[in-house]
């Protein structure tokens, strides 16, 4: 995602604090180190794997000797409060749908995720995806 957002923000020239950004992507994975990747299909509560990542991005940072804002980033990103905050929830879905192509799904399949990207371009990115991936297998409904 880190990589994602430095190429969209380069190449749409994007106003937003790219460092921000960067270290928002990193940090929004740190709660999954212990909780794992929650899906749809787990029937975990927004405010359980919101409470759940928390306490576990808060055990890893205890691990850290020096003071930092990673906590507070994770916050903002959960909030979704900032600009740098809504386009990294965007790229969060974008990414998602990315990865799913890559092992051979067609993208259009994932309509939870494509509404909600709401930033013009990860729409872009996502209807040239769409477009590609016309055609492959549809994904499986696993239980």
């Amino acid at each position: 995602m880190a990589l994602l957002a430095l190429t969209m923000i380069e190449k749409y020239k994007l106003p937003y604090d790219t460092l921000k950004c960067m270290k928002m992507c990193i940090v929004h994975e740190l709660g999954e180190v212990y909780v794992g990747d929650y899906t749809p299909y787990d029937k975990v509560s927004k405010e359980d794997k919101h409470n759940q990542e928390r306490e576990a991005i808060k055990k890893i940072l205890n691990s850290l000797d020096f003071d930092n804002d990673f906590l507070e980033l994770w916050e903002e990103f959960e909030e979704a409060k900032t600009d740098e905050a809504k386009f990294v929830k965007n790229l969060d879905q974008l990414e998602f749908i990315l990865q799913a192509s890559a092992y051979g799904l067609d993208a259009s399949c994932f309509e939870r995720c494509i509404s909600k990207i709401t930033d013009e371009n990860c729409k872009e990115v996502l209807n040239s995806l769409i477009d590609l991936t016309k055609g492959n297998e549809k994904p499986k409904v696993i239980g």
